[in-house]
């Protein structure tokens, strides 16, 4: 694996970088993920394809998701006490004080 580590600490792999335009933290975008523990345990995924705002985010995803393109995929390694923030721990308990590992997929830019 060919992971960079960002100045921000995260640690990501840009496995297709898709093409176009990258989205900024004004922009809504579809994703479909899978989000697990290192033991392979998985906390949350969506894979039909889920829109948000990328400004209501976690940290790490509106620091990791703009360097991808539509279409583009990444591997994402996130400690969870810094980039895993808004209380979220209190809907997936299991992942307060961990390292999460994603799989990411920028299906599109909405906006």
């Amino acid at each position: 694996m060919n992971y960079t580590v960002d100045e921000t600490g995260i640690l990501y792999e840009i496995v297709t970088p898709g093409e176009g335009a990258n989205p900024t933290l004004a922009s809504t975008i579809t994703v479909k993920y899978t989000g697990k523990l290192l033991n392979d345990v998985i906390f949350d995924s969506n894979q039909t394809g889920a829109t948000f705002a990328l400004s209501g985010l976690i940290g790490g995803w509106q620091i990791a998701i703009p360097k991808l393109k539509p279409g583009g995929k990444m591997k994402l390694i996130l400690p969870s006490n810094k980039f895993y923030s808004y209380g979220c721990s209190d809907y997936f308990p299991a992942v307060k004080n961990q390292i999460l590992y994603f799989d990411i997929e920028l299906v599109k830019i909405n906006n």
